[in-house]
């Protein structure tokens, strides 16, 4: 049991490490952070689009054999674009999230008054709050995309110290439960 505890304990640690150290890297560079995202997700792009296509052309008689043949030629398009200008990508990508955040927003503003109690005022504020954040990204879209690679290097880091003294704890426990054995 003591050393289960201990490993465990050891692979806490060792993923707190790795989360702090990512999270200080995007941190130091969230431009990078940013371009590099959107580059491995061209690459994938790219990939998976020759794969449909692939797919779509060795699928004589498929019903929907249209559609992979299509989306694996925008799979490809959009891999190509975001592949050779991974900045630009990520600023359309986070565009295209704000329009999502207004649009979703706007649903649940107005499903919150569908809503029976006192309560409904909590959702119909929350679908505000996402058409606010909507248009923020929209109208800053490379900003956006810099505040979000921050927000998730600063999170690694917290939960990089959270698994680190989970595992420290949990390292204490296993010494104890072995003690008394």
């Amino acid at each position: 049991m003591e050393l289960l505890g201990k490993q465990a304990a050891w692979v806490l640690i060792g993923q707190g490490a790795l989360a702090i150290v990512l999270g200080a890297i995007v941190l130091t560079w969230p431009g990078l952070t940013v371009a590099a995202f959107a580059l491995v997700w061209g690459i994938y792009a790219l990939v998976d689009g020759i794969g449909e296509l692939a797919l779509g052309a060795t699928s004589a008689g498929v019903p929907g054999r249209g559609w992979l043949i299509f989306s694996g030629i925008l799979g490809i398009v959009a891999g190509i674009i975001v592949v050779f200008n991974p900045f630009m990508s990520a600023a359309v990508l986070t565009w295209v999230l704000g329009i999502w955040l207004i649009v979703h927003g706007v649903f649940v503003f107005a499903g919150g008054f569908s809503l029976p109690g006192n309560h409904k005022w909590w959702v119909v504020v929350s679908g505000v709050l996402l058409v606010i954040a909507g248009a923020i990204f929209v109208a800053n879209p490379a900003e956006a995309a810099l505040s979000l690679a921050f927000l998730l290097g600063w999170l690694a880091i917290v939960w990089g110290i959270f698994c680190t003294v989970a595992g420290i704890a949990l390292m204490i426990g296993a010494r104890r439960v072995g003690s008394q054995l």
